[in-house]
């Protein structure tokens, strides 16, 4: 975040009675952070022509700069769930997603289990909401929701390893910005 964009967020957070983030990138990072894990010079080479001037800083999510009241995730985000939380939020109230994960509503929609066909899906331990989108399109989860809040991160990657190598492991939780999301989960539990 360039000095501009903080000055910015440290103003509207100010004005604000609730400050609101919506979608991955300003929740988690999104797709952007991945140059975080990667050589900055090289990725920022791809980005832009010219880069004398660009500054080049690492990606952060919003709420570590200020306090943030609520955080809808995903890649996109839901439509719906937008129009749903927002009558709370225009209220003045933070609503609370509930704590189930993706594969609530593959179940719904009647989903066979990637999992069950050794495919690497996240989905057990990510927040759901999304309406299964990717797992419904044959596409594992990746985690743009972010974790749950009860998720089990140990068991999930026991049962990953079978289906990926730690490499691309890393490198798939890096695309949404859950890899920072993990190592602050393993941090705080016995691994």
């Amino acid at each position: 975040m360039t000095q501009a964009n903080k000055k910015t967020l440290l103003e509207l957070r100010k004005r604000s009675k609730l400050l609101v983030t919506i979608g991955n990138c300003a929740a988690m990072g999104g797709i952007p952070e991945i140059k975080n894990y990667r050589e900055k010079k090289t990725a920022i080479k791809h980005v832009y022509k010219y880069i004398q001037g660009i500054e080049n800083e690492d990606i952060q999510e919003v709420d570590n700069f200020v306090k943030v009241d609520f955080s809808l995730p995903g890649c996109p985000i839901n439509g719906e769930e937008f129009l749903n939380y927002l009558p709370l939020l225009l209220a003045g109230q933070i609503p609370v997603i509930p704590d189930n994960p993706v594969c609530v509503e593959c179940k719904k929609k009647g989903n066979t289990c990637l999992l069950l066909e050794k495919k690497p899906c996240f989905g057990p331990m990510i927040l759901g909401g999304c309406d299964a989108v990717c797992p419904t399109a044959r596409m594992g989860c990746q985690g743009c929701r972010g974790l749950r809040p009860k998720g089990n991160v140990k068991a999930m990657k026991a049962t990953l390893k079978q289906m990926m190598t730690d490499e691309e492991f890393e490198n798939t939780t890096e695309i949404f910005g859950l890899r920072d999301s993990i190592e602050e989960w393993e941090a705080t539990h016995i691994v």
